[in-house]
């Protein structure tokens, strides 16, 4: 297979993906909406168990870390991962919304 067409099959791949995530999105958002109304945190349908659980998320605020104790103090603790990110754009897309 040649290096274009794999390039166009990434593309499509990417869109798919896109699609799926927000057909995802959708479908957990319903559940939620009609579980949450109906009082109800577990549902069994067929052999498919959905349920709500309660999750929380912790993060650190650096811009009032670094006004309390410094750039420099708060430089010791900080991790920088490097990564080669690839990113994929689809030129003919790019060349019609400039000629529009």
């Amino acid at each position: 297979m040649k290096d274009a067409q794999l390039a166009k099959e990434l593309i499509a791949v990417i869109e798919q993906r896109k699609r799926l995530d927000k057909r995802e999105s959708d479908l957990k958002d319903l559940f939620k909406i009609k579980m949450t109304n109906q009082g109800i945190n577990t549902l069994t349908l067929g052999n498919v168990l959905v349920s709500l659980v309660q999750k929380s998320r912790t993060a650190l605020d650096k811009k009032a870390l670094v006004t309390a104790y410094g750039e420099e103090v708060i430089g010791q603790f900080e991790k920088v991962t490097e990564f080669i990110q690839v990113d994929v754009k689809d030129e003919s897309v790019t060349d019609s919304k400039k000629a529009a």
